[in-house]
């Protein structure tokens, strides 16, 4: 009878994970390496079964073979036979003892049959116990070995001392290491076992972790939405109202620019907001701005005071990320330029290459530079460079030669 039933696993290697390689690598091997320590010792053991059990029943058999039949003498064939093929036969058979234990198995049965030997059964039973869950053929594989065993001692005996004696010698070589090796395969079950949940656990861990961040990242941002948007609705309410009162025609267009603008960073921080909730993503629900608003973009700022010049040589048909990217690389460009040189003269550039789209936006020195500049947060560049990187361009910025300041992001137009 054969097994096909997969062997148990160990346990995971996640404790091993931060060993070195050649540690990693031999403990990874130790079950083969077991494989041939336990041939050597089946090797030396068998022997010793043979010269316990088999001298005197082969004997008679040999003579009767190799008498007259070879120039080797009767002696060295039966040493030979005995003593050397059928140890390094069961211990070859060893080797495959959690690959095809049907082999040592079956070895072990033809040994207590004709030798009475019952050392290979011993290994077979306990390897069979201790490395397969198939708990029907194992008790088949202990039953076909206990009767080839009764048949080799000649039948069920007849007095009592032997009988004792033949149920000591089962539970010694049988019974035993089949207990020992159903100990050692529940063992190595409840080990796997612990080892699974306690990764489990982990992993549910880490997931709380990241759930109570999100949720208290979210808690956050909702009171800072409620703090800003306070703040800018009374920014919209006294624009709105200046505009209205205003008998000034310059103050009145001002005015209506700075509404518009909080009105637009409102929208801008709902979005913002229902994205945080997981609600739609504000791309599904609202039109997002190209390069078509750049008109609209820069006029805004030059009604703000800003003097922006802006230079355009885009011919082509590019994608909505694109132009959505190029369009973020201007605002936080005249934004930054907004904060830190309002006086200055701005050139905003766009240009189409062969594969790229490059924009650039350059300030001058500001002749204002003795007010003082608006608060930054110090992450608007880090993360329009994020922006950029995602579609695969790059984005560089630093001072130019003049004592002014240039941002320059170069996108490729086949970026998805």
């Amino acid at each position: 009878m054969s097994s096909t039933v997969a062997p148990r696993t160990g346990p995971p290697n996640a404790a091993t994970s931060r060993w070195p390689a050649w540690a990693r690598r031999w403990w990874g091997r130790r079950h083969r390496v077991g494989d041939w320590l336990w041939a050597g010792v089946v090797f030396w053991f068998t022997g010793l079964g043979q010269l316990i059990f088999a001298v005197g029943l082969l004997r008679g058999a040999l003579e009767r073979v190799l008498l007259n039949a070879t120039g080797v003498p009767l002696d060295v064939a039966i040493m030979v036979a005995l003593f050397v093929v059928v140890p390094a036969i069961a211990s070859v058979m060893t080797l495959f003892r959690r690959s095809r234990p049907w082999l040592l198995l079956t070895t072990a049965v033809l040994m207590l049959l004709l030798f009475g030997n019952p050392f290979p059964a011993a290994m077979g039973i306990y390897s069979y116990a201790a490395w397969f869950p198939r708990r029907d053929r194992l008790v088949a594989w202990t039953s076909a070995m206990v009767l080839a065993w009764v048949i080799a001692a000649g039948g069920v005996p007849s007095s009592i001392p032997e009988f004792l004696g033949g149920i000591v010698a089962v539970s010694t070589l049988i019974v035993l290491p089949l207990c020992f090796g159903l100990w050692i395969g529940t063992r190595r079950e409840l080990i796997r076992s612990l080892h699974e949940r306690a990764e489990r656990l982990e992993r549910e861990q880490h997931l709380l972790a990241s759930s109570a961040a999100a949720e208290e990242r979210t808690r956050i941002a909702r009171e800072m939405h409620d703090v800003v948007a306070h703040r800018v609705s009374l920014m919209v309410l006294h624009a709105g109202g200046l505009e209205v009162s205003a008998s000034d025609e310059r103050t009145t267009e001002t005015a209506g620019t700075i509404r518009s603008a909080g009105r637009e960073a409102l929208t801008e921080l709902r979005d913002i907001l229902g994205v945080l909730r997981a609600e739609r993503a504000p791309s599904e629900t609202a039109p997002q701005p190209g390069l078509s608003d750049l008109d609209g973009l820069v006029a805004g700022w030059r009604s703000a005071g800003m003097r922006v010049e802006l230079s355009r040589r885009d011919t082509k048909e590019f994608s909505s990320s694109l132009q959505r990217t190029a369009y973020r690389v201007v605002q936080e460009g005249l934004t930054n330029c907004a904060k830190h040189a309002p006086s200055a003269a701005v050139d905003v550039a766009l240009e189409d290459g062969a594969d790229s789209l490059v924009v650039s936006v350059t300030n001058g020195t500001s002749p204002g530079s003795e007010d003082l500049p608006a608060p930054a947060s110090g992450y608007g560049l880090g993360g329009l460079g994020e922006r950029v990187n995602v579609v695969g361009g790059t984005l560089t910025w630093g001072a130019t030669p003049g004592g002014g300041w240039a941002l320059r992001a170069e996108i490729p137009i086949g970026s998805p």
